[in-house]
């Protein structure tokens, strides 16, 4: 299989080295650039497969960058998701206007990071792959307020549960829920995307919540992983 080309693009070390560190165990060629001019020129030359992207760096921007790479029509199909520590939403708008692919937040969770590059690489992995599974989810914005709806998939990276009661994009949200044989999960999670009844945005799924783990812990990552692997539910 032909190795995976990643650029990881951020004018600070730290989250470079982090990136790095999370794909570690990866069979992807990793590179790196430390402005949005160096990201440009290394996407030109080096065709990667999926960009990272920081939104803010002192000598140009990421988002300039992404339009420029977005403008390309050799370029345009090559992901790029932004980085970004703001929760404004206009830097938001901001990445969407550049025409992104898709955005994390900062700090960077391993789970959520991971899970969005096996998306886009399109990974063929049976550890991550998504398997329809029917399970009972406590989910709610805080304890007090927790309901109890049915999952229809679950991933190493999330859940689709399937439910009427529509949450915000982005709204972090405690989870509860058990596999057959096992302690029961809590964890919490994000709101990636919602179904809602009257606007589909996957026409092939029910009304729900699309659900990113967020900080799962890492023996409840190994247990829905085995769990995966084993093919149950």
């Amino acid at each position: 299989m032909e190795q995976k080309k990643i650029l990881l693009v951020d004018d600070i070390g730290l989250f470079i080295a982090m990136e790095k560190e999370y794909l570690r165990r990866e069979n992807c060629l990793l590179l790196t650039a430390r402005s949005a001019k160096e990201a440009l020129e290394k996407t030109q030359t080096e065709k990667p497969d999926l960009i990272f992207m920081d939104l803010y760096m002192p000598d140009g921007d990421g988002d300039e960058a992404c339009q420029a790479i977005k403008s390309d029509p050799g370029l345009c199909h090559i992901p790029v998701v932004m980085v970004t520590n703001s929760q404004d939403e206009k830097d938001r708008e901001r990445c969407q206007k550049a025409r992104c692919d898709a955005y994390i937040n900062k700090p960077i969770d391993r789970n959520i990071f991971l899970t969005t590059a096996y998306r886009f690489l399109k990974i063929a992995d049976e550890d991550i792959r998504r398997r329809k599974v029917h399970l009972d989810v406590l989910y709610g914005p805080d304890r007090e307020q927790m309901v109890q709806r049915r999952s229809i998939d679950l991933s190493p990276g999330g859940m689709f549960i399937e439910t009427d009661r529509m949450l915000r994009r982005d709204t972090e949200i405690h989870l509860e829920f058990t596999l057959p044989g096992e302690e029961t999960i809590h964890c919490r999670g994000r709101v990636a995307w919602a179904n809602h009844k009257n606007w589909l945005h996957k026409a092939d799924a029910p009304p729900g919540l699309a659900i990113q783990f967020v900080n799962l812990p890492q023996p409840s990552q190994e247990m829905i992983r085995q769990f995966l692997r084993a093919g149950l539910g």
